[in-house]
Protein backbone atom coordinates (compact mmCIF):
# COMPACT_ATOMS: atom_id res chain seq x y z
CA UNK A 1 0.00 0.00 0.00
CA UNK A 2 1.21 3.66 -0.41
CA UNK A 3 0.43 5.70 2.36
CA UNK A 4 -1.18 9.01 0.76
CA UNK A 5 -0.19 12.53 1.32
CA UNK A 6 -1.36 13.98 4.93
CA UNK A 7 -1.70 10.49 6.57
CA UNK A 8 0.34 7.64 8.38
CA UNK A 9 0.04 3.72 8.36
CA UNK A 10 -0.79 2.87 11.51
CA UNK A 11 -0.67 -1.17 10.01
CA UNK A 12 1.50 -2.86 7.92
CA UNK A 13 1.67 -1.77 4.05
CA UNK A 14 2.24 -4.92 3.00
CA UNK A 15 0.58 -8.41 3.20
CA UNK A 16 1.29 -11.75 1.77
CA UNK A 17 -1.81 -13.52 0.44
CA UNK A 18 -2.81 -15.93 -2.11
CA UNK A 19 -5.11 -15.75 -4.58
CA UNK A 20 -7.12 -18.77 -5.24
CA UNK A 21 -10.58 -19.27 -7.51
CA UNK A 22 -12.56 -18.07 -4.62
CA UNK A 23 -12.64 -13.96 -3.19
CA UNK A 24 -10.18 -13.21 -1.17
CA UNK A 25 -11.42 -10.84 1.73
CA UNK A 26 -10.67 -8.91 4.60
CA UNK A 27 -7.32 -7.44 3.42
CA UNK A 28 -7.87 -4.37 5.04
CA UNK A 29 -4.50 -1.47 6.04
CA UNK A 30 -5.14 1.43 8.44
CA UNK A 31 -4.32 4.91 7.93
CA UNK A 32 -4.51 7.36 10.56
CA UNK A 33 -4.47 11.33 9.47
CA UNK A 34 -1.55 13.47 10.71
CA UNK A 35 -1.92 15.98 13.33
CA UNK A 36 -0.26 19.56 14.24
CA UNK A 37 -0.06 21.82 16.99
CA UNK A 38 0.87 25.16 16.92
CA UNK A 39 0.78 28.36 19.63
CA UNK A 40 2.29 31.57 20.84
CA UNK A 41 5.14 33.00 23.14
CA UNK A 42 4.59 36.22 24.55
CA UNK A 43 5.45 38.80 27.38
CA UNK A 44 3.70 39.51 30.18
CA UNK A 45 2.42 42.34 28.82
CA UNK A 46 1.24 40.39 25.81
CA UNK A 47 3.68 41.32 23.44
CA UNK A 48 4.93 38.83 21.08
CA UNK A 49 9.11 37.21 21.18
CA UNK A 50 10.77 35.93 18.82
CA UNK A 51 13.31 33.34 18.47
CA UNK A 52 12.32 31.45 21.68
CA UNK A 53 12.66 27.53 21.13
CA UNK A 54 10.09 25.20 22.19
CA UNK A 55 10.84 21.30 22.65
CA UNK A 56 7.73 19.11 20.97
CA UNK A 57 8.23 15.22 22.45
CA UNK A 58 6.50 12.30 21.94
CA UNK A 59 5.92 9.24 19.21
CA UNK A 60 9.68 9.52 17.37
CA UNK A 61 12.50 11.58 17.45
CA UNK A 62 12.01 14.54 20.01
CA UNK A 63 11.75 17.86 17.37
CA UNK A 64 12.66 21.64 18.01
CA UNK A 65 10.97 24.83 16.60
CA UNK A 66 11.61 28.49 16.96
CA UNK A 67 9.23 31.14 17.34
CA UNK A 68 8.63 33.89 14.31
CA UNK A 69 9.08 37.01 14.43
CA UNK A 70 5.14 37.15 15.45
CA UNK A 71 5.90 35.00 18.23
CA UNK A 72 4.46 32.21 17.02
CA UNK A 73 5.26 28.58 16.49
CA UNK A 74 4.08 25.13 14.77
CA UNK A 75 4.74 21.74 14.19
CA UNK A 76 2.24 19.85 11.53
CA UNK A 77 2.62 16.29 10.27
CA UNK A 78 2.35 14.43 14.20
CA UNK A 79 1.18 11.11 14.25
CA UNK A 80 -1.53 9.87 16.94
CA UNK A 81 -0.25 10.05 20.20
CA UNK A 82 0.57 12.61 23.30
CA UNK A 83 2.96 15.25 22.75
CA UNK A 84 4.77 17.45 25.12
CA UNK A 85 5.47 20.47 24.17
CA UNK A 86 8.10 22.52 26.53
CA UNK A 87 9.20 26.23 26.25
CA UNK A 88 12.71 26.90 27.02
CA UNK A 89 13.24 30.84 28.17
CA UNK A 90 16.02 32.69 26.95
CA UNK A 91 18.47 34.00 29.39
CA UNK A 92 17.39 36.52 31.55
CA UNK A 93 13.78 35.36 31.06
CA UNK A 94 11.44 33.11 33.20
CA UNK A 95 8.67 31.21 32.21
CA UNK A 96 5.02 32.83 33.97
CA UNK A 97 3.27 29.79 34.90
CA UNK A 98 3.78 26.25 33.79
CA UNK A 99 6.43 25.81 31.02
CA UNK A 100 5.17 22.66 29.50
CA UNK A 101 1.82 21.54 27.68
CA UNK A 102 0.47 18.59 27.41
CA UNK A 103 -1.69 17.44 23.99
CA UNK A 104 -3.16 14.42 22.24
CA UNK A 105 -3.49 13.54 19.04
CA UNK A 106 -5.73 10.95 17.80
CA UNK A 107 -6.29 9.06 14.48
CA UNK A 108 -8.71 11.63 13.41
CA UNK A 109 -6.07 13.87 12.80
CA UNK A 110 -6.66 17.11 15.32
CA UNK A 111 -4.87 20.77 14.77
CA UNK A 112 -4.22 21.79 18.37
CA UNK A 113 -4.07 25.04 18.61
CA UNK A 114 -3.02 28.14 21.14
CA UNK A 115 -0.61 26.23 23.08
CA UNK A 116 0.81 29.64 24.39
CA UNK A 117 3.35 30.25 26.79
CA UNK A 118 4.28 33.18 28.64
CA UNK A 119 7.87 34.85 29.52
CA UNK A 120 8.84 37.74 31.60
CA UNK A 121 12.16 39.57 32.06
CA UNK A 122 14.03 38.96 35.26
CA UNK A 123 14.81 41.31 37.79
CA UNK A 124 17.99 43.12 37.62
CA UNK A 125 19.98 43.36 41.03
CA UNK A 126 22.60 46.41 40.99
CA UNK A 127 25.25 45.70 43.54
CA UNK A 128 25.80 48.98 45.71
CA UNK A 129 29.34 50.80 44.25
CA UNK A 130 31.67 51.13 47.18
CA UNK A 131 33.52 54.12 45.61
CA UNK A 132 29.74 55.81 45.98
CA UNK A 133 29.52 57.80 49.26
CA UNK A 134 25.99 56.84 49.62
CA UNK A 135 26.93 53.39 49.67
CA UNK A 136 26.04 52.21 53.26
CA UNK A 137 29.55 52.27 55.17
CA UNK A 138 30.38 48.33 56.72
CA UNK A 139 29.42 47.88 60.01
CA UNK A 140 32.11 48.16 62.44
CA UNK A 141 32.34 45.57 65.96
CA UNK A 142 31.08 47.61 68.78
CA UNK A 143 31.92 46.68 72.59
CA UNK A 144 29.47 44.77 73.85
CA UNK A 145 26.98 46.74 76.37
CA UNK A 146 27.51 45.76 79.64
CA UNK A 147 25.13 47.94 81.36
CA UNK A 148 22.55 45.94 83.78
CA UNK A 149 18.97 47.06 84.35
CA UNK A 150 19.33 49.60 87.45
CA UNK A 151 22.56 50.23 86.81
CA UNK A 152 23.69 53.74 87.94
CA UNK A 153 26.40 54.65 84.83
CA UNK A 154 28.90 55.85 87.42
CA UNK A 155 30.22 52.01 89.09
CA UNK A 156 27.13 50.86 90.52
CA UNK A 157 26.17 47.72 89.41
CA UNK A 158 23.64 46.04 91.57
CA UNK A 159 20.14 46.54 91.20
CA UNK A 160 19.01 49.42 93.59
CA UNK A 161 22.55 50.33 94.55
CA UNK A 162 22.74 54.09 94.63
CA UNK A 163 24.69 56.92 92.89
CA UNK A 164 27.49 57.87 95.81
CA UNK A 165 27.02 61.19 95.16
CA UNK A 166 23.36 60.89 95.55
CA UNK A 167 24.14 58.99 98.71
CA UNK A 168 25.94 62.49 99.96
CA UNK A 169 23.49 64.09 99.01
CA UNK A 170 20.61 62.52 100.47
CA UNK A 171 22.05 63.00 103.85
CA UNK A 172 19.60 64.99 106.57
CA UNK A 173 22.13 67.75 108.34
CA UNK A 174 21.78 67.47 111.89
CA UNK A 175 19.30 69.58 113.09
CA UNK A 176 20.76 73.39 114.61
CA UNK A 177 17.52 72.77 117.60
CA UNK A 178 18.89 69.68 118.83
CA UNK A 179 22.54 71.02 119.52
CA UNK A 180 23.23 71.92 123.02
CA UNK A 181 26.74 74.71 122.75
CA UNK A 182 28.59 74.59 125.85
CA UNK A 183 28.57 77.92 127.88
CA UNK A 184 31.49 79.79 128.89
CA UNK A 185 31.80 80.63 132.81
CA UNK A 186 33.23 83.71 132.28
CA UNK A 187 30.11 85.04 130.00
CA UNK A 188 27.62 83.38 132.45
CA UNK A 189 28.39 82.50 135.85
CA UNK A 190 26.50 79.99 137.07
CA UNK A 191 24.38 81.18 140.25
CA UNK A 192 24.61 79.15 143.26
CA UNK A 193 22.31 79.78 145.94
CA UNK A 194 23.65 79.91 149.47
CA UNK A 195 22.28 77.33 151.51
CA UNK A 196 23.07 79.89 154.10
CA UNK A 197 20.88 82.75 153.06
Amino acid sequence: MTTPAGFVATSPVTRDQQVAAADVEDVDFELARLGAVDGTVRDDDGNPLADVVVTVTGPGTPQQVTSGADGTFGLGELPPGTYILTVVPPTGTSVVGSATRTVVITAAGEAVEEQDFTLAADAVVVPPDPTDPRAPEEATARPRDRTRPGDTGLGGRGRGRADPRRRAAGRRAPSLARLTLPTSSASSPATRSDPDG
